[in-house]
């Protein structure tokens, strides 16, 4: 009876191990079709960030890296913005924009994004300006300006917009390596 037992037990692991193979597989072939929300999240937090060992910032975008997330394009410079490249001695105005995805543009094609529209603008009306999109999603105020400080003052903005929305006075607790780990690469997880 035992080596019956045995016997059921592993064909019972087996039979769940090929069951959840088989899934996986099903939603990484049909996922590209039916994404959502939280799923566009992950894929964006696995291969858009990087963990950081910073207390203050947690996380930023790599540099030079791009994919398609939520149905658009998203490229970052080498700073880790969604933006183009910029001298550290500004040729003209400069604004630079902090804020989170909705600054990012979450959702939206760089062109679209509202600091891309905000120097369409003002260009257009005032004079020439370049308007430095640093949003990074599931950012708060804190990181945003420490980020800031960190590597956007570099760039001597003329004046800065704080992009505030309603889940920016959440703290945001250190994870360590939240982008690593097996289960990590999953779509069924």
């Amino acid at each position: 009876m035992k080596r019956e037992t045995k016997l059921i037990t592993i064909l019972v692991f087996l039979s769940l191990v090929a069951t959840l193979a088989a899934i996986e597989i099903t939603l990484s072939v049909f996922y590209p079709h039916y994404s959502s929300y939280n799923t566009e999240m992950w894929r964006y937090g696995k291969y858009l960030k990087v963990a950081v060992r910073d207390p203050l910032i947690c996380h930023e975008h790599r540099p030079n890296q791009k994919g398609r997330f939520y149905g658009v394009e998203i490229e970052t410079n080498s700073r880790g913005w969604r933006d183009r490249e910029y001298s550290e001695i500004p040729s003209q105005h400069r604004i630079m924009v902090l804020g989170d995805s909705v600054t990012l543009g979450w959702g939206v094609k760089d062109d679209a994004t509202f600091s891309r529209l905000l120097e369409r603008e003002l260009t257009r009306v005032w004079k020439p300006v370049e308007v430095i999109n640093t949003g990074v999603g599931n950012y708060n105020t804190q990181m945003e300006v420490y980020s800031f400080l960190k590597k956007g003052i570099q760039l001597r903005p003329n004046h800065v917009i704080l992009a505030y929305f309603i889940n920016d006075t959440e703290m945001i607790k250190p994870q360590g390596d939240v982008m690593k780990g097996s289960l990590t690469s999953s779509y069924f997880y």
